[in-house]
C-alpha cells in the first residue's frame, strides 16, 4: 500500500496536519492506536474561546454540522457517544463555558477574567478527525505503529508497520507479503532483522509505504528513532494523572489551579468542570516525584474535599495517567520526517498545556508537507523550513521562554520548596516580583 502521506496519530496535531494535506487532494493515511480519537487522553480539556470560534464548537454553525454528522455516521458516532456520554445542547462540543481562571498560591488567591471553554477530549479530538476525513483523509483506528523503517525501493520511501487490533486481514495481505518478502533482500540488514522477529512473534502486519511520515504519537514518539522529536528523560517530562468526576448540572465556571508542594513538588493541581462532571488532576516532574502520581491525586482529592467541596460521594467515571513533555524537541524534521504536537514538545512547561500549540504546529506541518509533495523534494535540507516556520510563531517563542525560566527556578525548589508556583505567579503578574519570590 502506497499513500502520499502516513500521519500517526490523530490527536488535533495529527488530524489538523492531514486535514490541511488532504484538502489539496493528496492522499493522507491517519493512523490513531485507540477505538476512536481521544479515548484514552489525559487532559483537563480547557481551550481558548479562539478555538471555540474558529470550529465552531459551541452553538449555531458547529452544533447543525455535529448533529448532520450524528446521524450521517450512525455506527461509528454511536459508540463514541457510549463513552462520551453525548455533545452538550444541540450536539455542540462546548461543555462549559470558562469565566475567569483562579490561581491558589503560597501568597494568597489570585482571580483573572476570561473567556474560554471546556471539552470532552473524546468529543473535541473525534470532531477534528471527522474535519480530516471530511477534506478527504483516511482513518485507521484500533491501529499501532510497530515499527518505521526506510526502503531502498522507490526513491527512498518511509515503511510504515501497523498492527491491526482485532480485525481480520485484508484479502490482498498474502499476495502483499509475498512481495514484500521478495524485495526484503533490498532492504539491508535491519530489515530482515524486523521480518525475522515479526515470524518469532506470530504477527503478520500490514505495510504501508509513504512519501513522508509525520509524527504526532505523542512523547513516546517514534521518531526517535530518526534521531529526532522530544526525549523522554527524568528532567524532560512531567508525568499527570486524572479523575472525571461524575457532578451532574455543577454550578462551577471557573478553572482553579493549586499551587503546593504538598500537593505537587514541581506541577499543581486542577479543577476543570464540565456540563456534568468535574476534571481534577495533577502532574508532576517526574524527578521530583517522591510516590506514585495515583497518590498525588488521590491526595488532591481529598484536600478538594476538606475545602467543602463536594466529590468524596460522588462517582469516579475514569482515571488515567500519561506523560506530559515540558521540553521543546531540539530537531522536529529528518529526510522524510516530521514531527508535530506532544511528539515535538510543543507544550506550555507551566501549565503542561498544548492544544492550541498542536492545532497550530498542525498547520504549519501540514502546509511543509504540501511544499515538498509540490516540489517532489523531501530532503532533510528542504524541510528543514518546517522547524524555522515553527520557530518564527509566538507560540514557540512562549514555549522557549517558559523553558528558560524554568530552568532558572529549578534548582532554587533545593531551598524553597514552593518555588514553582511564585515562577508561575511571576509569570502570570511580573508586578511585585520581589514579594512574591521572597515571601
Amino acid at each position: 500500500m502506497l499513500v502520499d502521506v502516513v500521519v500517526i496519530g490523530a490527536g488535533p496535531a495529527g488530524s489538523v496536519t492531514a486535514a490541511t494535506v488532504a484538502k489539496r487532494g493528496f492522499s493522507v493515511l491517519l493512523i490513531e492506536k485507540d477505538t476512536f480519537p481521544g479515548q484514552t487522553n489525559v487532559c483537563a480539556g480547557g481551550v481558548k474561546q479562539s478555538v471555540v470560534e474558529e470550529f465552531a464548537l459551541g452553538g449555531g454553525e458547529g452544533r447543525e454540522r455535529s448533529e448532520v454528522r450524528e446521524r450521517g455516521e450512525g455506527r461509528e458516532r454511536g459508540e463514541g457517544r457510549e463513552r462520551g456520554e453525548g455533545r452538550g445542547e444541540g450536539g455542540g462540543i462546548v461543555e462549559k463555558e470558562i469565566l475567569s481562571h483562579k490561581y491558589y498560591f503560597p501568597w494568597g488567591v489570585e482571580e483573572y477574567e476570561t473567556n474560554a471553554a471546556t471539552v470532552r477530549r473524546e468529543n473535541f479530538d473525534s470532531f477534528l478527525t471527522r474535519s480530516a476525513e471530511d477534506a478527504g483523509a483516511q482513518l485507521l483506528t484500533s491501529a499501532v505503529a510497530c515499527g518505521v523503517t526506510r526502503s531502498r525501493r522507490g526513491g527512498g520511501c518511509v515503511r510504515v508497520a501497523v498492527k491491526e487490533r482485532g480485525r481480520e486481514k485484508e484479502k490482498g495481505k498474502e499476495e502483499e507479503e509475498g512481495r514484500e518478502e521478495e524485495e526484503g533482500r533490498e532492504e539491508g540488514e535491519g530489515r530482515e532483522e524486523e521480518e525475522r522477529r515479526e515470524e518469532e512473534e506470530g504477527e503478520s502486519l500490514t505495510k504501508i509505504e509513504t512519501k513522508i511520515l509525520v509524527f504526532a504519537d505523542g512523547p513516546n514518539t517514534l521518531a526517535r528513532g530518526f534521531g529526532v522529536g522530544f526525549e523522554v528523560r527524568p528532567d524532560t517530562v512531567a508525568e499527570s494523572a486524572i479523575f472525571e468526576i461524575e457532578w451532574k448540572s455543577n454550578h462551577l465556571n471557573s478553572s482553579e489551579f493549586f499551587f503546593s508542594s504538598e500537593i505537587s513538588p514541581w506541577g499543581y493541581g486542577w479543577i476543570f468542570p464540565k456540563r456534568n462532571s468535574v476534571n481534577i488532576g495533577v502532574w508532576c516532574l517526574y524527578s521530583k516525584m517522591q510516590r506514585n502520581i495515583y497518590e498525588y491525586l488521590k491526595d488532591f482529592k481529598d484536600f478538594l474535599a476538606a475545602r467543602q467541596l463536594p466529590l468524596q460521594e460522588k462517582r469516579i467515571a475514569r482515571f488515567s495517567s500519561a506523560l506530559i513533555p515540558l521540553v521543546p524537541a531540539k530537531r522536529i524534521y529528518e529526510e522524510r520526517v516530521l514531527v508535530v504536537g506532544d511528539a515535538a514538545g510543543m507544550v506550555d512547561p507551566f501549565f503542561g498545556g498544548g492544544i492550541g500549540y498542536a492545532i497550530n504546529g498542525g498547520r504549519i506541518a501540514g502546509q511543509s508537507v504540501l511544499d515538498a509533495l509540490e516540489e517532489n523534494d523531501f530532503s532533510k535540507n528542504f524541510l528543514s523550513a518546517y522547524q524555522k516556520a515553527w520557530e518564527r510563531t509566538e507560540d514557540c517563542r512562549s514555549i522557549k521562554k517558559q523553558y528558560h525560566l524554568s530552568n532558572l527556578f529549578l534548582p532554587l525548589s533545593k531551598i524553597d520548596r514552593n518555588i514553582f508556583g511564585k515562577m508561575v505567579g511571576v509569570g502570570l503578574n511580573k508586578r511585585g516580583l520581589l514579594r512574591k519570590l521572597f515571601v
